[in-house]
């Protein structure tokens, strides 16, 4: 009886590691996924306190940005589909600037770079095309990619977008 109730605690402990992990590697931050609708959006984060468009420009598709505090979504919709009249349907990337966000190994802004390799082995780091930046993320071939901004071997800015085409 004794082991059953450690056990219950320590499982207890464990769930909310999880559950407070509001950055989901390559798939989610702060709830928001790649793919969702502008309503969903609105669901999860609330009234952007800025909205801007931009229309389809030749094969560029019409893009929509939400600005929060700590976030910032676009949204583009498909180029063989845009219109002036059909405006960015869907998210196309996600950032945050909250140092509340974190993944499940605890790692977000204001985590350092050698946290970042010590507790995300499998994410790759090299020189962006800002000298002073570093860009640190999982590769991947295709689909949904997290990347982690370093500056000043501080993390600085969260990112999950498509990497090759969305759909």
């Amino acid at each position: 009886m004794k082991r059953l109730v450690v056990a219950s605690i320590v499982a207890g402990l464990l769930l909310p590691v999880a559950a407070w992990a509001a950055i989901v590697v390559n798939q989610s931050i702060g709830g928001v996924a790649l793919g969702m609708t502008q309503a969903q959006v609105r669901a999860k984060l609330g009234a952007p306190k800025k909205v801007t468009h931009t229309p389809p420009l030749g094969e560029q598709p019409a893009w929509t940005y939400f600005e929060y505090k700590s976030y910032f979504v676009s949204f583009a919709c498909d180029p063989a589909h845009c219109t002036n009249q059909k405006l960015a349907p869907f998210v196309r990337s996600i950032s945050t600037t909250a140092k509340s966000e974190r993944t499940t190994h605890g790692i977000g802004v204001g985590s350092t770079l050698a946290q970042l390799k010590a507790n995300e082995p499998r994410f790759k780091c090299q020189q962006a095309y800002d000298p002073v930046r570093i860009e640190c993320n999982a590769p991947k071939p295709e689909g949904p990619i997290t990347y982690f901004e370093v500056k000043k071997s501080l993390v600085t800015e969260i990112i999950l977008s498509y990497a090759g085409e969305p759909r």
